[in-house]
């Protein structure tokens, strides 16, 4: 029989039914189980009609769609968390924009100590996305990527480790209206083993996958984690053969100011998961990458640059800090024209992207961290041509050769260069 020592007795014992029928034991051990029923009770019937109602509320506010959630449940013991039948509709009308079956996600009690969301898994169910492009080449998510006014405030880094993650029974429906034509994606299922900002120490079980039926073809990739590696470190494998870039840059939101009129994508890539003890999580992409038969034109459709080969070896790109180091990029026969206008605009000054205003840079954004082990552009030519000139000025520079070694964006880095 269990006993306890007792200071009331030198050398006694009491039993512990002796010792429950003290009244002050039994009032403590009465407070402890009125907190845990209030506990149970708040966490059952209290937080989840919060919950649904913040979960509505936030989202409606911040993608400025009308969102509802039909249930939601809570276990205040597991931390576990149950979202049913999530739907999002379009801005204007009832029509479903993205709906969700099912979540379901298991809270760490470290989410309090680092006031961030950690989660030991997370699962989602028949989540299904219904995409649209008008005729005007504009997206029914277009809205969603506008810039933020000028005088927002810039956000702060998300923190957050999510672990074990995992889509089932995923569909996409993207309508092309401007070509008549509906593209599906059928049985998508996808395996995440962990994406993180935080140092966590999850036991991950998931491996890396993806499945899906996109245009009646299955697409399937998978991965491996190293089973005795301490830093869990788990890679998924993509290869990219022929891929035409111009067929696909018709779907980005907004427009690039040049035109592509042909480039041949192929890739040799990995994307590595690690998680080391006490250390962020890292997502890395690396491996080689391959740009054939590449030719693009200004905005005036005159020839710009041409090249038939860019040879990219990609050392580690940190999708989740943006830290990028190249390994060695081989620029082949690029042929490059230079020209001005008679009203003095220079055609490379035309091929730039907008740049971000002043105000929504300031503090907002991480400066460039970018290294690169070597860059040779071999046997390069430079066409110039000066409308402004009388009469206009043409000139052709051949035979270009520029070798760059050890360059980085780092403070008080040095590179050397040949030219």
């Amino acid at each position: 029989m269990l006993r306890i020592a007792s200071s009331e007795r030198e050398g006694g014992h009491v039993k512990v039914a002796d010792l429950l029928r003290r009244p002050k034991v039994r009032r403590w051990l009465a407070i402890v189980a009125a907190l845990v029923a209030a506990y149970a009770v708040v966490g059952v019937f209290a937080v989840p009609p919060l919950l649904r109602a913040l979960v509505a509320s936030k989202l409606s506010t911040a993608l400025h769609r009308r969102t509802t959630v039909e249930a939601v449940s809570f276990n205040p013991f597991a931390l576990s968390v149950r979202l049913q039948r999530l739907t999002i509709r379009e801005p204007s009308s009832d029509a479903v924009f993205v709906s969700l079956g099912q979540l379901d996600a298991n809270l760490k009690l470290t989410s309090l100590l680092h006031l961030a969301p950690v989660l030991k898994e997370l699962r989602l169910a028949g989540l299904s996305v219904h995409l649209v492009r008008s005729a005007d080449s504009s997206y029914n998510f277009s809205d969603l990527l506008a810039p933020a006014p000028p005088n927002a405030e810039p956000s702060k880094p998300l923190r957050y480790a999510l672990n074990n993650i995992r889509l089932t029974g995923g569909s996409i429906d993207f309508d092309d209206r401007p070509v008549g034509r509906v593209h599906t994606v059928r049985g998508l299922d996808l395996a995440i083993p962990f994406l993180s900002t935080l140092p966590d120490e999850t036991e991950v079980f998931v491996q890396p996958a993806l499945r899906a039926v996109v245009n009646g073809t299955l697409f399937s990739l998978g991965g491996q984690t190293k089973p005795f590696s301490g830093s869990r470190e788990t890679a998924l494998d993509v290869q990219l053969r022929n891929l035409d870039v111009p067929a696909y840059l018709a779907y980005l939101p907004a427009p690039l100011p040049v035109e592509v009129r042909s480039a041949l994508l192929s890739a040799r890539l990995a994307l590595t998961f690690r998680q080391e003890r006490g250390r962020p999580s890292t997502l890395t992409l690396s491996g080689r990458t391959y740009l054939r038969d590449v030719k693009v034109a200004d905005r005036h459709g005159a020839d710009l640059l041409a090249f038939p080969l860019l040879d990219v070896e990609l050392a580690g790109l940190d999708l989740l800090s943006g830290r990028t180091e190249l390994g060695s990029v081989l620029l082949l026969q690029p042929r490059l024209r230079v020209a001005r206008d008679a009203k003095g605009a220079w055609n490379l000054a035309l091929a730039q992207p907008a740049p971000p205003s002043a105000e929504k840079n300031e503090g907002g954004s991480k400066p460039l961290a970018l290294s690169l082990a070597r860059l040779r552009i071999a046997d390069g030519t430079v066409l110039y041509a000066d409308a402004t000139a009388r009469p206009a000025f043409e000139a052709t520079l051949g035979s270009v050769e520029l070798d760059v070694r050890s360059f980085s964006t780092a403070p008080g880095a040095t590179a050397q260069v040949n030219l």
